[in-house]
């Protein structure tokens, strides 16, 4: 089976929005709160698997509303099926945990550049504000291609408002 897709994103983005109102308003709230993170299909059995992270815990009735809407986008589909998991939230570090590959992989594909420095830092979360520690050298650079309002804007898409702060790594 082959993995497609390498950024997560909220479902709502992939359900049109004549679809999205098949869900009611409560199940809409618990949409929103639903994160695509990525699929896998096999050409040979015609099966997709999807894989979703979830704030809640999803009723039948809405994977089933998910798979009978999201199937229809994809004709021919053999076998159709989805795998969840909740995320165990402590103050959004599950998100962020299971976010930052992606986080990477859509920063790199912006701004190759900032590679270097991202691949050598962590992170630490207080509250809504996420500390990146990063070398000295290159703090001015991402600052200055605005990398923080990129990452903001990636967890924004994901459900979860954070403000980003890029700090300097202390010599240990």
């Amino acid at each position: 089976m082959a993995s497609v897709g390498d950024y997560m994103t909220n479902i709502t983005q992939l359900i049109k929005e004549k679809d999205l109102d098949l869900f009611n308003p409560e199940e809409r709230k618990k949409l929103s709160k639903v994160i695509f993170v990525n699929s896998k299909v096999s050409l040979k059995t015609r099966e997709v698997v999807i894989f979703l992270l979830s704030q809640y815990r999803l009723s039948e009735e809405i994977l089933n509303k998910i798979k009978k809407i999201i199937s229809s986008y994809l004709p021919g589909t053999g076998r159709f099926s989805i795998q969840y998991e909740i995320l165990d939230d402590n103050k959004g570090q599950g998100l962020l945990k299971k976010a930052w590959n992606g986080l990477l992989n859509y920063l790199f594909s912006k701004v190759p550049a900032c590679r270097i420095w991202m691949l050598s830092s962590h992170w630490e979360l207080d509250g809504q504000h996420l500390n990146i520690f990063i070398d000295s050298s290159g703090k001015e650079f991402l600052e200055k291609r605005r990398i923080h309002l990129l990452i903001e804007n990636y967890f924004k898409k994901l459900g979860c408002t954070l403000k980003v702060h890029f700090r300097e790594k202390t010599e240990e």
